[in-house]
């Protein structure tokens, strides 16, 4: 069969959707499947991400995909991406992202092409953002035209209107096992290390943290792996409330930061399926996070592999549960085996079903 996935950009973004995307189209084609990736990126965008061996990338450069598109620039793309699926033979398309998952349904408008959403934010965002009730009409009825809406995780599903839930499947991410060994958490160190990873921005909401450890009875270290626009303000917050805090560029090799660390916190106000939680917890680190953010409470089990704090974006409620964590003596054995059911055959399995349903029927 032949797939093809849209995802706005490549060029130099370090994200959880991109590796995702990248996985799906490397798993398709290891089945046999036909896989073309198209981006709006220039032509000279390189990637942070290596791209699967067969697998082709196409980068439309029509207007610049960092800035909002015109009418003119959108209806371009959506012919262009319409030619694709018409000289590939394309048989099922996804938009990774509701802006993404817009240019490909109107492109196959009419061709019989099986669409798919890929939605990777759970709809509790649109309690964040401005005009967040009109935006949330709009991308709902936006769809309301796919074949298909893909979500992360089942108590995603269940934060959309019951007329959409019967066109949803849940496809979780799969979380990679990671082999360690006893040595490696040998560490002596006079602090604990909280450790952070992913973008600083105001999804990710590093202010509650930073405010949450100026609480605590102890005097832990704060570990931030990332960039984003508002480094600098936590930078900032850290100073003034007294906070140590160390910061890290974004490698593709995590592995040694997740070992030395005590506990992870994504204090995030919303999620679809938080990646670098599951990474946590596969080095057998106990997370924490806020109740009501969407994807914590699918991941991480109170006491079990972490603590759940109460509510969201409280400095109080978070400052309790990183205490609680800091003085819990962690079985990392069982922390580890919490997320044995993420694999990457379900994630293959589950995809493969829900791109090309004859395949499953047959």
């Amino acid at each position: 069969m032949n797939l093809l996935i849209l995802s706005r950009k490549f060029g130099g973004v370090v994200g959880g959707v991109e590796k995702m995307v990248l996985l799906l189209a490397q798993q398709m084609q290891l089945r046999g499947h036909s896989v073309t990736l198209v981006s709006l990126d220039f032509p000279e965008a390189t990637p942070f991400y290596s791209f699967p061996q067969g697998v082709r990338w196409v980068k439309l450069g029509i207007g610049n995909p960092d800035e909002k598109a015109s009418t003119n620039i959108r209806f371009s793309r959506i012919l262009a991406i319409r030619r694709l699926i018409n000289e590939l033979e394309i048989d099922a398309v996804v938009g990774f992202q509701i802006g993404s998952f817009a240019l490909v349904r109107f492109a196959t408008i009419g061709t019989g092409v099986r669409s798919i959403a890929a939605e990777r934010n759970a709809p509790t965002l649109f309690d964040f953002i401005r005009n967040g009730r009109l935006k949330r009409f709009v991308s709902f009825a936006i769809l309301s035209l796919a074949s298909v809406v893909s979500v992360q995780l089942m108590e995603n599903k269940k934060l959309y209107p019951k007329w959409l839930r019967s066109r949803i499947a849940v496809n979780p991410n799969p979380i990679s096992t990671v082999k360690i060994q006893d040595k490696d958490k040998n560490h002596q160190r006079t602090q604990k290390i909280i450790l952070y990873v992913g973008r600083v921005t105001f999804q990710k909401n590093l202010e509650v943290l930073v405010r949450a450890i100026s609480l605590l009875d102890s005097t832990p270290v704060l570990r931030i792996v990332g960039e984003g626009d508002e480094l600098e303000y936590i930078q900032s917050l850290a100073n003034a409330e007294k906070v140590n805090l160390e910061l890290f560029k974004f490698t593709d090799d995590l592995k040694s930061l997740y070992l030395e660390a005590d506990i992870f916190c994504l204090p995030s106000r919303w999620e679809g399926f938080p990646n670098v939680v599951g990474e946590a917890l596969a080095h057998g680190l106990p997370v924490v996070g806020f109740a009501e953010c969407a994807g914590i409470k699918s991941l991480v089990r109170n006491f079990e592999n972490g603590v759940i704090a109460d509510g969201n974006d409280n400095a109080i409620s978070l400052s309790i549960a990183l205490n609680l964590a800091l003085s819990k003596d962690w079985d990392t054995s069982i922390i580890r085996n919490s997320i044995s059911e993420f694999s990457l055959q379900s994630f293959a399995d589950t995809w493969e079903s829900t791109l090309f349903p004859r395949i499953k029927d047959e």
